[in-house]
């Protein structure tokens, strides 16, 4: 339904309705502050100058090692899909991060 209405779906709304199906109090308005701050802290460390491969290397070393992201070993607990949880947590499954990293790298 989401994709069917929506001519350009994007991944952080579609990952926001996944996590708002567990936690209906959930606001996108809180979800976009937060990845807004994380992409604002990877792009301060950023320049044109650099190459492509630099660029990648100190987006991964912000993400994963300032801002502390980890992929948590066992995904059985639906929470651990959720976006919302592994922003509270930075830890999450392979699936929630990488939709966090996609997110923040498209922009």
């Amino acid at each position: 339904m989401w994709l069917s209405e929506n001519e350009n779906p994007d991944l952080l709304t579609g990952s926001f309705l996944v996590a708002r199906y567990h936690y209906p109090e959930l606001k996108f308005d809180d979800i976009r502050k937060r990845m807004q701050k994380i992409k604002q802290s990877i792009w301060l460390e950023l320049n044109y100058n650099q190459t492509p491969l630099e660029q990648i290397q100190i987006f991964n070393q912000v993400f994963y090692t300032h801002q502390n992201f980890k992929g948590s070993q066992s995904s059985s607990d639906y929470q651990d899909f959720c976006i919302n949880s592994a922003l509270d947590n930075k830890r999450g499954s392979s699936i929630a991060i990488g939709i966090i990293y996609q997110v923040l790298a498209n922009d």
